[in-house]
């Protein structure tokens, strides 16, 4: 229903919009079904697929879509994980590169997402840090005094280089590389400045 509806022209606006809510819950042959409108949608249209984790769906939808992240929500789930981001960062700081290895040998591709958007947000705090941003707009304000001392230890180059690193860390899961090899590289730059 949707691909007929998508063919056919706006008749109020200069585009249609389809937005798919619950994507994740497309089943069965669905999701390869869609393929061909996500690769050639019809003109003047624009779908969006609005899912609660970028693996949701099959790569193969996924690598026809741009992929727009909103802000973290403010939920228990994502404080944890950002606690135990932190805390990791720390004990490999601490310990050395063992405990790197020690740490990441037993990760999901899940719990692997959440360290490295964690590690995402930290490095956005360090840059807002740098810049002398109010603590509201840090996602770990609770850490103001902490991430004002570390940001002191970093050039915005190592910064924005770390910022690409965590992308492109995301864009390696979602393409099926080890979650336990993206977080080593990832790790290893923001702990040891290495890599």
């Amino acid at each position: 229903e949707l691909e007929r509806q998508a063919a056919l022209r706006p008749a109020l606006a200069r585009r249609k919009v389809f937005i798919v809510d619950d994507a994740e819950r497309m089943t069965g042959e669905a999701p390869q079904a869609f393929l061909k409108t996500l690769e050639e949608p019809p003109a003047a249209t624009v779908l969006i697929l609005i899912l609660p984790r970028r693996r949701a769906l099959p790569a193969t939808v996924l690598s026809r879509c741009q992929v727009v992240r909103f802000e973290p929500r403010a939920d228990d789930t994502a404080t944890a994980a950002r606690a135990q981001a932190l805390e990791l960062l720390g004990e490999v700081r601490a310990k050395g590169v063992d405990e790197l290895f020690r740490r990441t040998e037993r990760l999901d591709r899940e719990r692997a997402e959440a360290l490295v958007d964690a590690y995402w947000l930290l490095c956005r705090d360090l840059l807002c840090a740098q810049a002398g941003a109010p603590e509201a707009l840090l996602v770990n304000a609770d850490r103001a005094a902490d991430l004002a001392r570390e940001a002191a230890t970093w050039t915005q180059d190592e910064l924005l280089a770390t910022i690409g690193l965590c992308r492109a860390a995301r864009e390696a899961l979602a393409r099926n590389v080890a979650p336990r090899l993206t977080l080593d590289v990832l790790l290893s730059r923001l702990a040891l400045r290495a890599a």
